[in-house]
């Protein structure tokens, strides 16, 4: 029996203690102490990742645009990037007058397939730029070997991927450089914001310049060397990261104990399939998916069926190859996931009960179609 008046598709765990931050930053984060929640961020994200450097950003799309313009991608280059991906991976790619390369996906986990690098790299190829999507590791073992083959970087988007595992070690510690969301949707937020973070000293120094307007204070204050950018994180979203990364492996059970709801209740169907993680993955599930396997109602009408009983569902990502300003690109794994994916509900509030009736509607809908 439905209980609320809407089931949201996805938003944060916020407790009294995420609120205390933020007050105390909106009260105390000025004049000499305005670095202070921000320092305390970066060094605390740095500690957990078990990063050299971590520099907070304003959102994530500017953490990863940082990441590849202090690697130093610009006009005339090419970077090969998943083809199924929210659109600001290819986004920042183009933005730097790079050229940013569709390649599809596996079907298992929907990240870049390894298999179809290759084809697609040509002389102007600088850069590969997997995605873990939704908090699925890419096979980074497999792109970085790629990557060393033919003399390219690798920067990792791992937007969604905070506490996520590939073999062990942390997703935004397996490349060059790594860019995290805290958008209001993902696992951890800050509002908006983001972090780049990195081992490479360079790449830090130069994002450090560049996160605001070029500065070069060794040259005066308000100095600028070169363009930049006005990326910085404000205290008041510092403070809220500072205190859901606390939270952090709390906020991940929640994760995993609705992955693991849904996949009981769909193992005995053929008409949908979860997507799991892969072996020697760890996967935060912040995005619970699957596929429609049915013929019999397509993606969009099941959305429509799902709003009417006030549950919010989310599409995947529509191919980036589809887009006027991104090249074709060859896809059929990433058109299939496009036209039959889907996230099921994911916001922090959900309980078991709740998702119980998620998934009466969601087999109510497959059963009478």
């Amino acid at each position: 029996m439905q209980k609320r008046d809407r089931y949201h598709s996805a938003g944060p765990s916020i407790i009294p203690s995420d609120v205390a931050a933020v007050a105390d930053a909106a009260a105390n984060g000025w004049y000499t102490n305005f670095r202070h929640h921000i320092s305390k961020f970066e060094d605390e994200f740095k500690e957990y990742l078990g990063v050299k450097y971590a520099l907070a950003t304003s959102s994530g799309t500017a953490a990863l645009h940082l990441s590849l313009a202090a690697a130093g991608i610009g006009p005339g280059d090419e970077v090969i990037v998943p083809d199924l991906t929210w659109v600001a991976t290819g986004n920042v790619v183009q933005l730097l007058g790079a050229r940013a390369v569709p390649v599809d996906i596996r079907p298992t986990d929907w990240n870049i397939d390894p298999d179809k690098i290759e084809a697609a790299i040509t002389d102007k190829t600088k850069a590969i730029f997997p995605v873990h999507l939704y908090g699925h590791p890419a096979d980074m073992d497999r792109i970085n070997a790629i990557a060393e083959k033919h003399g390219l970087l690798v920067i990792e988007d791992a937007a969604p991927a905070i506490g996520s595992k590939y073999k062990g070690r942390a997703a935004g510690t397996l490349a060059l450089a790594a860019g995290f969301s805290f958008q209001g949707a993902k696992l951890m937020v800050t509002g908006q914001g983001g972090m780049l973070v990195t081992d490479d000293k360079t790449i830090y120094d130069r994002a450090v310049s560049l996160v605001e307007h070029g500065r070069e204070p060794e040259h005066g204050i308000f100095y600028s060397g070169k363009t930049g950018y006005n990326y910085k994180m404000p205290a008041l979203c510092a403070a809220l990261g500072s205190s859901q990364l606390t939270r952090l492996d709390d906020i991940i059970a929640i994760k995993h104990k609705q992955q693991a709801f849904y996949t009981e209740r769909f193992a005995s169907r053929d008409d949908v399939q979860m997507i799991e993680a892969q072996p020697d993955m760890y996967c935060n599930y912040a995005y619970p998916s699957l596929m429609l396997k049915t013929d019999k109602i397509n993606r969009d009408d099941f959305f429509e069926a799902l709003r009417a009983k006030n549950i919010d569902s989310r599409p995947t990502f529509p191919r980036q190859s589809t887009m006027p300003t991104f090249m074709d690109a060859d896809s059929p794994v990433a058109k299939s996931v496009e036209e039959n994916g889907w996230n099921l509900p994911t916001a922090a509030y959900l309980t078991e009960e709740d998702m119980g009736y998620i998934c009466d509607v969601v087999e109510g809908i497959l059963d009478n179609a």
